[in-house]
């Protein structure tokens, strides 16, 4: 639907005002006469009051109204939102819980190959998961992970994705149960948010899987999209970018969990 208006002078009709209207195809004309004869003050007012009451009516009541209402309808669509995400992040937990001596069980085994020596015959040299991150792309590029990222993702309960607006989540435990026999698979086109223990911490936003792992005596970082599949280990463009031993990461984070699963 469009509408416009328009100031006619002639002779003889004299000032007109012309109100249009269309909708679906159809339009529709209204005229309103202002003055029989050419009154240049009519003309005057023609041209300045329509305009200006228009104007006043769409920027000091539909505007504002427009507003209110998008924001109302925003804060609505989060709300269900968080409720979906805590309902999800629920089931999350229960699975990790689950799943968490298991996959400990196994970081313990791939931690005690790594330090083993090599065995011959044997494809097994270790793949240890120290720590995966998942959740909004923007938070977890390269730059921006910090030593205080990682304890920032840890989510206790429901109520963390409220009280601290939690876009990305821990996700060490499901990564590390789905390792087997050193290896690391993840399929292409999957979600990663449907996968056992994972979900989605910021529903419409991009999202990204940051694994921390240990292999063939380094340290490496790889980054999935949500729906790229991927083994570890494994070559291939952007797989496994080798992190510097003097990396705060490394010795603040990554070495802590390793000697955690050789410790336990």
């Amino acid at each position: 639907s469009t509408a416009g208006l328009g100031v006619v002078t002639a002779l003889p009709a004299g000032v007109m005002l012309r109100l249009r209207f269309q909708k679906s195809g159809h339009n529709f004309e209204f005229p309103i006469l202002l003055s029989p004869v050419l009154d240049p003050y009519v003309i005057a007012g023609a041209h300045i009051f329509p305009p200006a009451i228009i104007y006043a009516v769409l920027h000091g009541i539909v505007s504002p109204a427009a507003r209110a209402l998008h924001i109302r309808r925003t804060s609505v669509l989060r709300a269900k939102q968080i409720e979906s995400v805590q309902r999800e992040l629920e089931s999350s937990l229960e699975a990790i819980e689950m799943i968490r001596h298991v996959a400990e069980r196994k970081m313990r085994r791939e931690a005690e190959l790594l330090s083993a020596p090599p065995s011959v015959g044997s494809d097994q040299a270790g793949l240890v998961i120290a720590k995966a991150l998942y959740g909004d792309a923007e938070l977890l590029k390269d730059d921006r992970i910090q030593v205080e990222t990682f304890d920032a993702c840890i989510v206790r309960s429901p109520e963390d994705i409220v009280q601290r607006g939690i876009t990305c989540v821990d996700v060490t435990i499901p990564v590390a149960y789905a390792c087997d026999k050193s290896s690391l698979e993840f399929h292409a086109g999957f979600p990663k948010s449907k996968l056992f223990g994972f979900f989605d911490p910021c529903p419409g936003r991009e999202k990204v899987l940051v694994i921390f792992y240990r292999s063939a005596g380094r340290w490496l970082r790889v980054q999935l999209a949500d729906t790229e599949g991927c083994r570890l280990p494994g070559g291939g463009r952007g797989r496994g970018m080798v992190l510097d031993a003097a990396d705060a990461i490394v010795h603040m984070v990554l070495e802590p969990s390793l000697r955690e699963y050789l410790d336990s």
